[in-house]
């Protein structure tokens, strides 16, 4: 898969994402067209990622970063609607008390 870094962050503007969002949401794209190659219809896809748990008060400097385990949303095939519905979910990730507790002012996840 290949897409223009222009292009992604166009995409994830006009869905109101960050250019994070649009690049794993790619990625899912991906993932389902493969299974779909192998016969395999798949909805949702168990991953982890790193969730930036830093808030806006936070003083600069050091990083806020913990691990995110939940169901990907690797059936939605418009690539617009891929990437908000996974910028809601991260944003609802952000503000769970247990992945802030997990790792908190970690870098690793």
């Amino acid at each position: 898969m290949e897409c223009e870094l222009a292009d992604l962050k166009a995409t994830a503007k006009l869905a109101r994402g960050s250019l994070n969002d649009a690049y794993v949401a790619a990625l899912l794209g991906g993932l389902r067209r493969y299974h779909e190659r192998h016969g395999v219809d798949i909805e949702d896809l168990s991953m982890v990622m790193p969730v930036s748990m830093r808030k806006s008060d936070d003083p600069m400097g050091g990083n806020k970063f913990a691990g995110a385990y939940f169901a990907a949303p690797i059936g939605v095939e418009d690539p617009v609607e891929r990437i908000a519905v996974l910028r809601g979910i991260v944003l609802t990730l952000r503000v769970e008390p247990a992945p802030g507790h997990a790792v908190p002012g970690s870098r690793r996840c």
